[in-house]
């Protein structure tokens, strides 16, 4: 009896440790994505800046306006 529930404990030790491992590649991913993010809208400000356009707005309409210049 005391070597199960000392079995359990260390099933459930074994659980937390499995989770904690988780969170770390979670982690992990979010911080990956949020650079490509970073990433992706530093191009889209470049483009805008090439373009001419503010910062504030860059989407069809700008590049419709701007076309029409």
């Amino acid at each position: 009896m005391l070597d199960d529930t000392a079995q359990r404990i260390k099933d459930k030790q074994s659980l937390r440790l499995s989770d904690a491992q988780i969170a770390k590649i979670r982690t992990e991913e979010l911080v990956k994505n949020l650079e490509q993010s970073s990433s992706l809208a530093k191009s889209y400000a470049k483009k805008a800046d090439l373009l001419g356009l503010d910062g504030d707005v860059f989407n069809q309409n700008s590049l419709d306006k701007e076309a029409i210049k």
